[in-house]
Formats: C-alpha cells, sequence, structure tokens
C-alpha cells in the first residue's frame, strides 16, 4: 500500500449554467429527438461536457393573464467564469432560433468545483 497521501488542493471558481429546454413548440408539436441529440452534441463541444437533469414541469403566466403549463428538458453545464457569458448567450440563440422561444431560461450561478 502506499504511503503517499492525496494533497488536497483548494475549490476553483466556476460557473454552473441551468438552461430548460422546451418539448413542444408553441402550437403544442414536440420537437425532434435530433435537436435534442444536436445540443447535446454542441454543449459537449463547448462546454466539454452537460448533466441531463430530465423532465421539468412548470408553469408560467402569459401576458393576456392565463396560465400555461410547460414540460421542459433541463440541463446543467459548467464552465469558466470568463467562459459564461458567451456560454450563455450561445445557449439564449439556440432557444430563440432553434426552440423557437420568445425567451430564454437561462440561469448562472458562481460555484466552488473540488478539483480531483
Amino acid at each position: 500500500m502506499s504511503t503517499q497521501r492525496a494533497v488536497a488542493r483548494a475549490p476553483e471558481a466556476s460557473v454552473r449554467l441551468h438552461v430548460l429546454f422546451p418539448t413542444r413548440d408553441a402550437r403544442g408539436v414536440s420537437f425532434p429527438p435530433d435537436y435534442f441529440g444536436a445540443v447535446e452534441s454542441w454543449m459537449v463541444r463547448s462546454a466539454r461536457g452537460f448533466t441531463r437533469a430530465g423532465l421539468a414541469f412548470g408553469a408560467w403566466q402569459a401576458p393576456d393573464g392565463s396560465v400555461v403549463n410547460d414540460e421542459t428538458v433541463s440541463y446543467f453545464v459548467s464552465c469558466s467564469q470568463s467562459d459564461a457569458p458567451v456560454l450563455a448567450l450561445k445557449l439564449q440563440t439556440l432557444l430563440t432560433v432553434l426552440f423557437e422561444q420568445q425567451a430564454a431560461f437561462v440561469e448562472l450561478a458562481d460555484v466552488r468545483t473540488l478539483p480531483c
């Protein structure tokens, strides 16, 4: 058995982005699975990975006062603090262009990552 001890290192500052992609368009038509495959491939290339947290269900109030229920796929992506603004903008663009959304939910949170 080795007598070497692991050297503890300080946590590294990073940003975790949480983004919700809708499963259906405004007409109620499901987005094709290849949309999500393309998004996931892009996240691997752009952020070196992602966590797909599964389906999320929510509701929001439309400008006319009606309540809209929705179903989304929840993703988490971690990146450096310097990369976060550009990555968030690109995720917002994917939501508004490819997924035809008027608004995008992209949440950024500062986190500390423990190095291995």
